[in-house]
């Protein structure tokens, strides 16, 4: 049994062709839980694209309550011979960033890729530099970049976007925070603001409610339209915006996209971690950074 027949919702959300994409709106209430893990919804699902004549839009979307008692997040760690702006971590797949974490203790249940980073190898573990702020649990990984927005998390302010990356926090007292690419914001106070780029694309995305409660996590997969370039069926960055505004969120950022996009989770019926979404040819990247949705059960009383 694949993921997709795990987790395809029974109602489809309306075709947006032709529509204004601001408009269209997913209800979670067609959502399911993610396995056992309380505040965690995920939904699979395909829909028409926003504009005539193109590939309809493959999407796996999941929703986090922030609020949910025994949840929490993280993301890849600094290596160990650590130097900024060169060997900043150590690439792996998201489905292996699960299991490394859960190994090491920490039950992560779900992930997704985030930074853009320098991609020198495809499929094995390498050092890599991140672009953009990124910290693990107060832990510096990756100095701010101008340009660079990012998703940060405290146990003060809670989760939120920071769009200018001057406003960098200091990293001793953040859980997590991870970079989204330059100029990547692309929802902001509820309007869609991605670039007016054409370039369709495999897309990973994070989108937060307006109180922050919610996170979404959003990945876009892709299909090859033409071997020359090569040129690929899939999502602009205007659609992620619009995507995680119907999925309910108020500000969103674009992650790292195209062969680095996953989305993964760990199967407690299989215990092992499995896709959520298709990567094209189902070939898994390694990649210089993953968020993942971490669940302790709450102790009683």
């Amino acid at each position: 049994i694949t993921s997709a027949n795990l987790f395809s919702t029974s109602t489809p959300p309306p075709d947006p062709i032709n529509d204004n994409s601001d408009t269209w709106t997913y209800d979670w209430a067609n959502a399911q839980p993610l396995g056992d893990t309380p505040g965690v919804l995920v939904a699979k699902l395909s829909m028409g694209s926003f504009r005539p004549n193109e590939q309809e839009l493959n999407l796996t979307a999941l929703r986090v309550d922030l609020s949910t008692p025994g949840l929490s997040l993280i993301s890849t760690g600094a290596i160990s011979d650590w130097q900024a702006n060169s060997r900043e971590t150590l690439t792996q797949t998201t489905r292996d960033f699960i299991t490394s974490s859960r190994q090491s203790g920490e039950p992560v249940v779900a992930a997704i890729n985030t930074a853009f980073f320098d991609l020198s190898e495809n499929f094995q573990s390498v050092p890599t530099n991140l672009l953009g702020y990124a910290v693990s649990d107060g832990t510096l990984v990756s100095p701010s970049q101008a340009y660079h927005p990012f998703f940060v998390q405290d146990p003060i302010t809670g989760a939120r976007l920071v769009r200018d990356p001057a406003s960098a926090p200091d990293p001793s007292g953040i859980n997590v925070a991870v970079p989204g690419m330059s100029n990547g914001i692309v929802l902001w106070d509820g309007q869609v603001t991605g670039p007016a780029d054409p370039i369709l694309n495999a897309r990973s995305g994070l989108g937060l409610s307006r109180d922050n409660r919610f996170l979404t996590l959003l990945s876009v997969d892709r299909s090859l339209r033409s071997i020359n370039g090569p040129s690929y069926w899939g999502a602009s960055l205007q659609d992620v915006g619009s995507l995680l505004a119907g999925f309910g969120s108020y500000t969103g950022l674009n992650l790292d996209g195209g062969g680095s996009t996953q989305m993964a989770w760990w199967d407690p019926t299989s215990q092992s971690t499995r896709l959520l979404n298709d990567p094209l040819f189902g070939l898994e990247r390694s990649v210089g950074s993953n968020l993942g949705i971490v669940y302790q059960q709450p102790l009683a009383g």
